[in-house]
């Protein structure tokens, strides 16, 4: 992933590129496994244990945000080919 977002910035954006990929990633962790969590403990035993129709729901909803997120990763544009002046240098010597 990460070199797909170094190869779509310019070369002077790609500490910001990568910094926003870092911070999205840790706080879509977050919130899923709370978002999970969260459904799965709406499904709980008077006891307070989890039940496997708790998980069953949590790992549809999961398979949901993982379909959901592949269609928009299909509609990110493919940028064309960059010349050979846009690449970085060590990527110009190959």
């Amino acid at each position: 992933m990460a070199n797909l977002i170094v190869d779509a910035v310019e070369q002077t954006k790609v500490g910001v590129a990568t910094g926003i990929n870092a911070i999205s990633r840790v706080i879509g962790g977050a919130l899923g496994s709370q978002v999970l969590a969260s459904v799965i403990l709406a499904h709980a035993a008077l006891n307070g244990l989890a039940t496997d129709q708790g998980f069953t729901i949590g790992f549809a909803v999961a398979a949901g945000a993982v379909g959901l997120a592949f269609l928009v990763a299909l509609a990110i544009p493919v940028r064309g080919e960059r010349d050979a002046s846009a690449m970085p240098m060590a990527a110009a010597r190959l």
